[in-house]
């Protein structure tokens, strides 16, 4: 069963919030490699439940293919990022 983001208006701001946290260490820290995941999922033009199972499943691949990339803290904020994506599909 799919949520959308307008039932679910805290789950979308939470997945911006996060979102932009690692937008602005990996910027900052001009890690290309995760930027670049994250940039063919975010931000969400269309925001429905498909957008974020594409921003999960992207942010999983990325902690599968680079997770020497990410620090230890990148790596918390994206699993949460994942789990709060897939609660659109609870």
């Amino acid at each position: 069963m799919f949520r959308s983001f307008e039932e679910s208006p805290d789950v979308a701001s939470e997945m911006n919030d996060l979102c932009l946290q690692l937008f602005d260490r990996w910027c900052e820290a001009r890690s290309v490699v995760p930027l670049s995941y994250l940039m063919t999922a975010w931000p969400i033009a269309v925001p429905e439940p498909p957008s974020a199972r594409h921003l999960s499943d992207v942010l999983r691949s990325l902690m599968s293919a680079h997770s020497e990339c990410l620090e230890i803290d990148e790596r918390q904020i994206a699993e949460k990022l994942i789990g709060v994506a897939n609660q659109m599909y609870m």
